[in-house]
């Protein structure tokens, strides 16, 4: 064989292996990966309590896992309650919510009416048969699928517990065998390997999951305070969701903005309209600006790369796969030069 033959068979194999290994093996080491990261990220705090207090490592990575979590729990708490406030108050308001719509709607159905010349009600009796009839579906379809889906939710939540538990417990145990563990991997006859996939793969992942994180929380920050000054009396829960969609590739704050924005202009209302732009044009530059300086060359993927392998990944993986399809695709890279420069 030719040796680009045998360099596209190699790839070939690399992509077949990263494919196999996300399909079926991650799943069952996804805590222990979590574990590491949860380890690495405490791991400062407890070399000082370890070198400085003579606190012993196990102790020190508890210690600080606990506060961790418990900061954690605790601005959940906080905004878990303020959304639920918001949520209590939303329900409240829905039949005056479907009151001002029927207005509208109605307003709207007697100027098509007139500038169609039709009997008076005629199109809002054609659209309240249609919405009966739409009301019966949905009971029907809405009541079987949430029988039906609400064990797989159970057994999901269920799921989560066990990760978390195992993952936390395992970072203690990481960081109280880190010594031994830096051992085998400098006796290990793949140690070569193992380094340099390891040290890029945590470079990249490292700093993806930073920055987004980041983002995301002054994404959230920054449009739960705008909304909440603007009086909007849902500022707090839309800016928990605007953060989360901004989070989420392909998505982005102007999921929600730029169509909230035209109907604001819609209705007149011009000053809401530009303090939402302004919010917009807030979370979009940060965006930019902080993608730019904080990843600049880490990950290595052009802006095409990332969009193909998050795509490719949704469809092999799901949602998840937004986020594995890029990593897939740095990894293949990663294996093939090893293998290309031995």
């Amino acid at each position: 064989m030719s040796r680009k033959q045998k360099r596209a068979i190699t790839i070939i194999g690399i992509t077949g292996a990263v494919y196999l290994t996300f399909r079926y093996l991650l799943p069952l080491v996804i805590p222990f990966f979590i574990a590491f990261l949860l380890a690495q990220a405490v791991w400062p705090a407890v070399r000082f309590f370890n070198n400085r207090l003579r606190i012993p490592k196990t102790w020190a990575a508890s210690l600080m896992l606990l506060l961790y979590f418990g900061g954690f729990l605790w601005i959940l708490w906080i905004i878990g309650g303020k959304l639920v406030e918001q949520l209590d108050f939303f329900v409240d308001k829905i039949p005056e919510y479907v009151d001002k719509a029927c207005g509208y709607l109605n307003g709207i159905c007697r100027q098509l009416e007139h500038l169609l010349h039709l009997e008076s009600g005629s199109v809002m009796g054609q659209l309240r048969i249609m919405t009966e009839g739409a009301e019966d579906n949905m009971i029907s379809f809405v009541m079987p699928y949430v029988m039906t889906n609400s064990i797989p939710v159970v057994k999901w939540l269920a799921e989560l517990f066990t990760v978390s538990t195992v993952a936390v417990i395992s970072a203690v145990l990481i960081i109280g065998e880190r010594d031994s563990i830096r051992k085998w991997r400098e006796e290990s006859m793949f140690r070569r390997e193992i380094t340099l996939i390891g040290r890029r793969m945590g470079n990249v992942c490292g700093a993806y999951l930073k920055v987004e994180g980041i983002i995301m929380l002054m994404t959230t920050a920054i449009c739960m305070t705008g909304l909440t000054l603007m009086g909007n009396t849902y500022g707090i829960l839309f800016g928990a969701l605007i953060g989360l969609l901004d989070a989420l590739p392909l998505f982005g704050t102007g999921t929600v903005f730029i169509p909230w924005i035209a109907a604001e202009l819609i209705r007149g209302q011009v000053w809401t309209a530009v303090w939402l732009a302004m919010l917009y044009g807030i979370c979009y530059f940060l965006r930019e600006i902080m993608e730019a300086r904080l990843l600049g060359g880490k990950i290595g993927l052009s802006a095409l790369q990332t969009m193909a392998a998050m795509y490719i990944g949704l469809k092999l993986f799901g949602i998840i796969g937004l986020f594995l399809g890029p990593i897939g695709w740095i990894l293949v890279k990663e294996i093939d030069k090893i293998c290309y420069s031995s």
